[in-house]
């Protein structure tokens, strides 16, 4: 089996610690393809202007000049690479909109991944008819797949939840004095978060 590199698309979050975040792929997996400084760019018409004028036209919400540029850097070196390579957009709700339609011009595979809910999927995505482009959508909610069922081939949509790091994240050691009877529940985050379940959760919890 040939080896096949795997360059990804996308940057980390600045609230993703070292241990959290769709980036933890990146040094697992390959490498990602760095962004230069935009500003120097920015006034430029290729990619500068051309890249906002794409950004506009996309049809995805929160696709924009920056997105467009990493596109852009993908597609450049997809064009001249010899060797076997995946080009995997982490956050294919933002990142990716014109790169697959180039990798029909060479030998490599494009594979997105995506991570809006469900009940956002069609105000973020305007346009649909980019994800057809794609060798593999990977999406990371079973309540994702209606929306991505009737627009991609089925042989090409994966689930693929979240993974935890559970060396760093695990219930502490018990403190003293800690009866050791007592419930706890850590809950992570404010974006995108079902409130109603955990509070299902902490009721079904509390009444054990």
């Amino acid at each position: 089996m040939k080896d096949i590199q795997v360059r990804f698309i996308g940057k980390p979050w600045p609230n993703h610690s070292d241990h959290s975040g769709y980036h933890q792929l990146v040094p697992r997996l390959g490498t990602e393809i760095p962004l230069p400084d935009l500003t120097t760019i920015r006034s430029t018409w290729l990619p500068g202007r051309l890249a906002a004028a794409m950004a506009r036209r996309s049809g995805v919400r929160y696709y924009g000049y920056e997105a467009f540029y990493h596109e852009w850097a993908a597609a450049r070196e997809m064009l001249g690479q010899r060797k076997p390579t995946v080009y995997h957009v982490l956050y294919g709700d933002q990142y990716f909109r014109y790169l697959g339609h180039m990798r029909r011009l060479s030998r490599s595979k494009v594979v997105a991944s995506f991570h809006v809910p469900p009940e956002e999927l069609g105000d973020s995505l305007a346009t649909a008819g980019h994800l057809a482009a794609l060798d593999a959508a990977i999406v990371v909610g079973s309540n994702q797949l209606s929306y991505f069922s009737g627009r991609i081939e089925p042989k090409r949509l994966h689930l693929l939840p979240h993974g935890v790091d559970t060396n760093t994240f695990r219930p502490p050691g018990r403190h003293p004095g800690d009866p050791g009877n007592g419930k706890r529940c850590l809950f992570v985050g404010m974006h995108d978060r079902d409130f109603e379940t955990l509070s299902a959760v902490i009721d079904l919890v509390a009444h054990e």
